[in-house]
């Protein structure tokens, strides 16, 4: 490993208007390791991720790479520089099939026509090391979320960067996949690659990371690296999660006693859905958490009329009564 980093971020800045997003941001990514960049949402993590991805320029401070002090004027300046970005909207394009999200701009020729069998093989064993089993040929459409977030790091990873940054990439994964994807990242580290991961999740950065940076409003507030962290420090990283949910969930039930149900659903099926049942009620907002394809959109299809449900009740509080609905099986009637 060089003694200098191959990424040294010294007091970046940006603003967007009257808001500051990044203030003297600072941090240097070693070679071939793997540097954690945590905070909660809108402390600027994406911001410095698109500066480095040249999507963005700062409006002050300096980027050196590789010992150099560079500017990112673009991302094909950045690609050029060896510099490969996974954003949390990585603009892939779903009417096209996966092969032609691969090598977007970056096609292999033979005699002036693409040669989509050098794509093929070129891709091969990287979708394989993703565990991506996918009909290359089909749109991208077809696939999942988390399948299309593994499709954007491959897409990274063929233009073989120097330098991996990662925007939140597993927030659409499950735990199979997140767990594929960090062996891989374990195994890029291993032949020398080096890669800065934003993520807002704790428990990935402190199992994945060599190094590790904590941002908070735009700001370097700790950074060290990973087997260096002591109790306290880590039970102040730990303090992020905490800043995400300021009320205390115990009011919740007191205040929920209080209010009258707006909607009832019991036993709702469907589709990946089995007997899903709760009760929202007036002035409340109930949120629906789950991993990608967990059910949650067709949930709200079904609530909306978009899908028909197998079974199930679901009432409606109006003002002039109750109405509901349940889904039209042979020999049930609506109610």
């Amino acid at each position: 490993m060089s003694d200098s980093p191959i990424l040294f971020v010294h007091t970046i800045a940006k603003r967007f208007g009257g808001t500051v997003v990044l203030e003297d941001m600072s941090l240097a990514v070693e070679h071939g390791s793997i540097h954690a960049l945590v905070g909660e949402s809108g402390a600027g993590k994406s911001t410095l991720i698109k500066v480095l991805a040249g999507i963005l320029r700062p409006d002050r401070g300096t980027v050196e790479f590789d010992g150099k002090t560079v500017t990112i004027g673009s991302p094909n300046a950045a690609r050029k520089q060896g510099i490969g970005a996974v954003l949390q909207q990585p603009g892939l394009f779903p009417e096209r099939p996966v092969l032609a999200n691969l090598f977007v701009n970056r096609e292999p020729l033979h005699n002036g026509l693409i040669s989509r069998r050098e794509m093929e093989a070129r891709s091969r064993d990287l979708l394989r090391q993703l565990g991506l089993d996918v009909d290359v040929h089909g749109p991208l459409a077809d696939l999942g979320p988390g399948q299309r977030q593994l499709i954007a790091i491959a897409r990274a990873l063929l233009e073989n960067p120097r330098l991996l940054v990662l925007d939140d990439p597993n927030s659409t994964l499950d735990m199979r996949q997140s767990e594929r994807l960090f062996a891989v990242l374990r195994g890029l580290k291993a032949r020398g690659m080096s890669m800065l991961y934003a993520s807002n999740r704790l428990d990935d950065a402190l199992a994945i990371a060599d190094q590790l940076t904590v941002i908070r409003n735009g700001r370097d507030v700790l950074s060290k690296a990973r087997q260096e962290l002591t109790t306290s420090e880590e039970a102040m990283i730990g303090q992020l999660r905490q800043s995400l949910f300021p009320l205390p969930l115990r009011a919740m039930p007191a205040l929920a006693a209080t209010l009258r149900p707006q909607i009832t659903v019991s036993g709702l099926g469907g589709g990946i859905l089995s007997d899903v049942s709760f009760t929202a009620r007036a002035g409340e907002t109930v949120g629906l958490a789950g991993l990608a394809c967990s059910g949650v959109s067709d949930l709200l299809a079904m609530l909306f009329g978009q899908k028909q449900a197998r079974a199930g009740k679901v009432r409606f509080q109006t003002e002039t009564g109750c109405r509901g609905h349940e889904p039209k099986r042979r020999g049930a009637t609506s109610a």
